[in-house]
């Protein structure tokens, strides 16, 4: 792996590519890559899906945490999602995946009420929160509880790793006799 490069060339724009890249030409070794990588994470989130500035600022924050959370999700089959304009309770983000009938889903949310969100936008001690959910989609039954509550984002960096360890350790205990158990009716259902 570490002899590996990726080139990138480029040449008169064609139909198979498109103008930005026509005009382009490096080598990328992996550990160049990363940097480039984490870069292109930070401009995405520097082009955050919230109009609202405030809530823009926080979506861009959490970027910052997402090469954490992709790796993790790669690793134990989840699929990283992320809030949009619409969603409730903006910004976040989750990692779902499918297990059969039930649902698994890890949640990192931010904890403040959302006039404070929309009056102060981020802040590096904004709380947040991560739950875990597992949801059995034939008798629509749900079961959830919180890993963390209201830890500031500046202490995320460090412990988030742990966190999303704990977190699939408490969905593995969420089989279906599990959430019939402890869970309750999904009210959407």
């Amino acid at each position: 792996m570490p002899n590996q490069t990726l080139h990138v060339t480029a040449g008169p724009p064609s139909a198979s590519r498109s103008w930005i890249s026509s005009w382009f030409s490096f080598r990328i070794t992996p550990a160049v890559g990363q940097r480039y990588v984490s870069f292109f994470v930070r401009l995405r989130g520097r082009m955050s899906a919230h109009t609202n500035p405030k809530l823009a600022a926080i979506d861009d924050a959490l970027t910052e945490v997402e090469p954490i959370l992709e790796e993790f999700g790669l690793a134990h089959g989840f699929t990283l999602t992320r809030s949009h304009e619409h969603s409730y309770n903006v910004p976040y983000r989750k990692l779902h995946r499918e297990s059969g009938v039930i649902r698994h889903e890890i949640g990192l949310i931010i904890s403040s009420d959302m006039p404070e969100r929309l009056e102060r936008g981020f802040f590096p001690d904004i709380p947040c929160t991560m739950y875990i959910a597992a949801h059995d989609r034939q008798t629509h039954m749900r079961y959830g509880t919180r890993i963390f509550e209201a830890v500031p984002f500046s202490a995320l960096r460090s412990s988030l790793q742990g966190y999303l360890m704990e977190a699939e350790r408490k969905l593995a205990t969420c089989t279906l006799g599990f959430i019939a158990e402890h869970g309750t009716r999904d009210p959407l259902a």
